[in-house]
């Protein structure tokens, strides 16, 4: 049978999908040349549960070792050529990451050795079960489940998986490490579905980074939540104005707390030192930092001249970010069904849905999901202040445009705003369709 054009070179084996998806071919090389004929198995007795599944991603795992999946399917397959036939194959259902081979450190004169970690993640996304294997063997060196830490801020959708990973095993002495911490020696990288990147040494996650912000397909500004001024609302009614109710809060805040206290009086002298240039370096920066500790530009509440915002950002990657305007921290996140599958490939909008008249009602946003030309889309309905999923609903069309309405419907409480969405033009039909979206007695 022809192969295709799925292939990979691991070592010295080269390994071809054939053209009808339905064999997996390997050839063993020496000095760059073949040795032998080309040897194929059937993927339905290799590999069963891929025989079916389409899409076969085919990569190199290291030590003559590939790796065999689909994202149609759950599970890795661990392929591992020997002489000219896939001989031993090792089916892991739960993984959905695969490393290239890493080598390890030389331990009492003995020769490296190759591992390969598989990694997965939780249904919630809270711990990452990783296995690593001997890549000459395919023997299991050792398995451990590592923790997430919670997110410090509120996180709303469908958790993310790991798709890819990344093994150094430079430090590790031998193939299963003796004693000590859980993946001892070992630091892996993982990448998410939402594009955020975790590197996990020695066990235990060393940090998380939102490489997602870097691919910001969309944005909207918008007012941040009011603040809950009860004590200014008293001052009030007792006959004294806003500005004067804060300033007297905040010297009560002060004195009542002596940490915040010492804070303010070390930014004082911090203040003065810089200012007559009697600071060293180190001085200069804590007066920085302690200077943008306590600013009030970076309160989480709209200010009276509404300079601070809120930035809603939605990634290519089909993730929603809640972005303070002061120094850019992230407020909220919420994961559409695109960005927690990684299939984030259909185009996508960010829209304001609905506006309240009442300032203490949050801003509901759209995130509008276009399916290809013949695949349906999706609407998410998102609290602009929290980044919570308020509705959810799958529209049985694709979209090719957006076109929103000028004047949105005013319903009493809230403006509801309203938008053209218009099908792909097909060749069986001159003019395109078009659907009102919300589409209900109040908007048509």
């Amino acid at each position: 049978d022809a192969l295709g054009d799925i292939a990979s070179v691991s070592g010295a084996a080269v390994a071809v999908i054939s053209a009808d998806g339905q064999q997996l071919c390997t050839l063993t090389l020496a000095g760059g040349l073949p040795q032998g004929d080309v040897a194929c198995e059937l993927l339905q007795e290799l590999v069963p549960s891929l025989a079916t599944a389409g899409e076969l991603q085919l990569a190199a795992a290291g030590a003559g070792s590939f790796s065999l999946s689909s994202p149609k399917t759950a599970g890795i397959a661990v392929v591992s050529a020997d002489g000219n036939a896939a001989a031993r194959t090792s089916w892991f259902n739960d993984a959905s990451a695969v490393s290239p081979a890493a080598a390890t450190a030389v331990s009492d004169g003995s020769p490296a050795t190759s591992l390969l970690a598989l990694a997965s993640s939780g249904l919630d996304g809270s711990s990452i079960a990783v296995q690593l294997l001997d890549a000459a063997s395919g023997d299991t060196a050792e398995t451990a489940t590592v923790a997430v830490p919670a997110a410090a801020h509120p996180v709303s959708g469908p958790a993310p998986r790991v798709v890819a990973a990344w093994l150094d095993a430079s430090k590790r002495k031998g193939v299963a490490a003796a004693g000590g911490s859980a993946l001892q020696g070992c630091r892996l990288l993982l990448l998410w579905s939402d594009d955020q990147l975790t590197l996990v040494s020695d066990g235990e996650v060393a940090w998380t980074r939102e490489e997602a912000l870097a691919a910001g397909s969309s944005n909207l500004f918008i007012d941040l939540p009011a603040a809950r001024r009860t004590t200014a609302s008293a001052a009030d009614a007792a006959g004294s104005s806003p500005a004067a109710s804060a300033a007297s809060a905040g010297l009560l805040g002060l004195l009542r707390d002596k940490a915040k206290l010492k804070r303010w009086v070390r930014l004082q002298v911090l203040s003065v030192m810089v200012q007559f240039k009697l600071s060293n370096p180190q001085e200069h920066e804590e007066f920085l930092q302690l200077r943008q500790a306590v600013s009030d530009n970076n309160l989480p509440f709209r200010d009276t001249s509404g300079f601070r915002k809120l930035i809603v950002l939605l990634t290519d990657s089909g993730k929603v970010f809640g972005l303070h305007s002061g120094d850019g921290r992230i407020l909220w996140t919420s994961s559409t069904p695109a960005a927690a599958a990684g299939s984030s490939s259909s185009k996508q909008y960010l829209r304001v849905w609905k506006r309240f008249h009442d300032l203490t009602h949050a801003p509901q946003l759209a995130v509008l999901s276009a399916g290809g030309e013949a695949g349906s889309s999706s609407l998410l309905v998102l609290n602009g202040h929290t980044g919570e999923v308020l509705q959810e609903q799958q529209l049985p069309y694709a979209i090719e445009k957006v076109v929103p309405q000028h004047q949105p419907v005013h319903d009493g409480a809230a403006d509801q705003f309203t938008f053209l969405l218009v099908e792909p033009t097909l060749p069986s039909r001159a003019l395109p369709k078009v659907h009102l979206l919300p589409n209900s007695a109040t908007t048509q």
